[in-house]
């Protein structure tokens, strides 16, 4: 890959971004922000991004994130939320697309495709971290189905205030 190809493809990701975030911002109140050190999996490892990606943080909901291979709801709820949540329904609509990781140690997956309700509230439970992320990946979706994802996500989640 040449430096002009990499160009473009981070322009591609922050223009994508600047314009879903546009779309959000008519319906809710949202921060446009870009942020280092998350992770990427890449094969089933996970590796640190040093580099800035763009974030949309919808207020009081979560954020959707960008990388280079991907954008990604994410939510953050408690020990004590979690249970209250729709898991059966989420892991029937996003089974391939769901993440659920320890908060302190991101990389620490809560969720395995195959796993039900029950064996995810196992783990949270004998987890000693009081905070999971929940993240779905949506980047097969266009912009409209983004919306519309994120909303029946963050009802699912009781994250719709």
């Amino acid at each position: 890959m040449n430096i002009l190809q990499m160009h473009n493809i981070f322009n591609n990701i922050y223009n994508k971004a600047e314009e879903l975030n546009k779309r959000f911002s008519l319906h809710y109140k949202t921060t446009f922000q870009s942020y280092n050190n998350h992770f990427i999996n890449i094969n089933g490892k996970y590796y640190n991004q040093k580099y800035y990606m763009p974030v949309i943080t919808v207020e009081n909901i979560g954020d959707i994130c960008f990388n280079i291979d991907s954008i990604e709801f994410e939510f953050y709820v408690t020990k004590e939320q979690i249970i209250h949540i729709d898991l059966e329904h989420l892991i029937s609509e996003y089974k391939k697309e769901l993440n659920i990781y320890e908060y302190k140690d991101c990389t620490n997956d809560i969720y395995i495709i195959g796993d039900n309700k029950y064996d995810i509230l196992n783990k949270v439970s004998n987890s000693l971290d009081n905070k999971f992320g929940i993240s779905i990946n949506c980047s097969s979706l266009s912009d409209s189905e983004i919306i519309h994802h994120f909303n029946i996500v963050s009802s699912l989640l009781n994250k719709n205030f």
